[in-house]
């Protein structure tokens, strides 16, 4: 079975390429600490300086002022009815991690430094965190930002003098982008980690088995059901099997039921179940495809067949989920064609600075929707959580992140604010303040959703492609996400 955000991450190919080993260099160290002026080093740096953005640092003696929670009204998916209007970006940089990553659970509390025993991965100086992402395979380095984002989190935790009064390390593993090899990697590395941080891959269905007979906590993006249904994981944005369809159903509204009648779509093969999800979600809310294609390989260029089928069948509308190379491929072509149609999304993935400097002029115009403020730079002055993240993750790996490193950026905010909820670095105690976690925004960077109910956001961004450049659609809040009165989410059945 397949999930939500499964299109998007078979579909993206990440921009790094896999890294050996599992720790930062001395280099990348020193970039680190030097971003914040500091001269911390190792488990004993000092605790009584701030942090960036003017927070207190984690661990005893840092207040961490708790965040807003960066929603303008909670949503329907979290129990409530939805409030209309914009959301808040919520808390700021470091605060939003000492004080609870835009909930309200731990805010007042932090994680202490007493010693512990018998708690893998625990000593009095460190905390060990395992990450088991796809680094190598047959697409090497698809996933690799999974292992860079939490690697980045972790040195940005370390430079503010770390959590619970220790230093954060983090022990990586590599499937190979088999599911057998994920059940390995995560069975060698559980019994000497607190917990699971960050870990990215389709087939994280392979180490489930692991996870639930170790009942190590495992904080991370889960994609396989068995996974994600797992009473230990809890996930930055929750995925039940179905689709967020609040953005369709503003589409609809705007571009009219003549254009989203005549609809094409377009995945990769590899998407499978989920692609059929999507459709029987959008033909749910009133959406009908003329042409559909589901068998797009990641090594097709010419689209110029699927482009005169499109001309031929009338198509207004365009779904299309795919790497952004890919996608710009097919824009080109619908370009060259003189194929110009009112609504063209090429979803998350393209929301990719590959997309833009491949596909040039051909691209714009573009309208996509993505389930995260824009991380790739734009969000920075609204959002000085994405503005900490960019600039650890460009300074360490040289490279904008992408939608891999963000959500394990989130994961690792979730899991301070879960050990801070706990109140002590023990599994028992982590797991009990990640069960308290009910509002989620990870200091702005994600719309509100509910990790420990496992319920999905419903706001979002429409981004617009406009000469070249990514920005927020005029139909979005300056700030904030997008938050439809009439948001809701389909969930598939069987």
């Amino acid at each position: 079975m397949a999930r939500n955000r499964f299109l998007i991450l078979v579909a993206a190919l990440a921009l790094m390429t896999a890294a050996c080993g599992s720790r930062l260099t001395p280099r990348q160290l020193a970039v680190a600490k030097g971003l914040l002026g500091s001269s911390q080093s190792g488990s004993g740096a000092s605790q009584g300086s701030q942090a960036a953005g003017g927070a207190n640092l984690l661990g005893p003696g840092g207040t961490g002022s708790q965040g807003s929670s960066g929603v303008g009204g909670p949503v329907s998916t979290l129990g409530s009815s939805q409030g209309g209007g914009s959301a808040s970006s919520g808390g700021h940089s470091a605060t939003s991690v000492a004080g609870g990553a835009g909930g309200s659970s731990s805010a007042g509390r932090v994680c202490s430094s007493a010693p512990v025993t018998g708690t893998p991965g625990v000593t009095n100086t460190t905390i060990t965190v395992g990450n088991v992402s796809t680094l190598t395979g047959p697409v090497p380095g698809i996933f690799a930002g999974a292992k860079n984002g939490v690697e980045a989190f972790a040195a940005y935790i370390n430079s503010t003098g770390g959590v619970c009064g220790r230093q954060l390390k983090v022990d990586a593993g590599d499937d190979n982008l088999d599911p057998s090899q994920n059940a390995t990697a995560t069975q060698s590395i559980a019994g000497s980690v607190l917990a699971f941080v960050g870990s990215f891959s389709i087939d994280d269905g392979g180490g489930a088995s692991v996870l639930a007979s170790d009942n190590v906590p495992d904080v991370g993006e889960a994609l396989a059901p068995q996974r994600a249904n797992l009473a230990n994981n809890f996930s930055p944005q929750p995925n039940p099997l179905g689709w967020n369809v609040s953005p369709y159903l503003y589409f609809k509204q705007r571009f009219g039921s003549d254009v989203v009648t005549h609809m094409a779509f377009f995945s990769e093969a590899a998407a499978g179940q989920a692609a059929s999800i999507q459709q029987q979600a959008m033909e749910a809310v009133g959406y009908k495809f003329v042409y559909s294609e589901t068998s797009i390989q990641a090594t097709q260029t010419d689209f110029s067949a699927e482009v005169n089928t499109m001309k031929n069948d009338g198509v207004k509308g365009l779904v299309f989920q795919a790497p952004a190379t890919i996608s710009a491929d097919f824009a080109k072509d619908m370009a060259n064609a003189g194929l110009s149609i009112p609504f063209a999304n090429w979803g998350s993935p393209a929301y990719d600075r590959q997309f833009v400097a491949s596909g040039g002029p051909a691209t714009n115009g573009s309208v996509l929707d993505i389930p995260t403020a824009m991380f790739q730079g734009q969000d920075t002055g609204s959002v000085p959580e994405v503005g900490l993240f960019d600039k650890y993750y460009q300074a360490l790996y040289g490279t904008p992140p992408d939608l891999f490193a963000t959500y394990a950026w989130t994961s690792g905010m979730l899991f301070v604010e879960g050990l801070n909820a706990g109140g002590s670095p023990t599994r028992a105690a982590l797991m009990s303040g990640l069960k308290s976690i009910t509002s989620f925004t990870a200091g702005g960077i994600l719309p509100a959703d509910n990790p420990a109910g496992k319920k999905p956001p419903l706001c979002y961004l429409v981004v617009d492609i406009v000469n070249g450049q990514f920005v927020r659609d005029p139909a979005d809040p300056p700030t904030g996400f997008r938050c439809d009165a009439n948001g809701t989410y389909w969930y598939a059945h069987g």
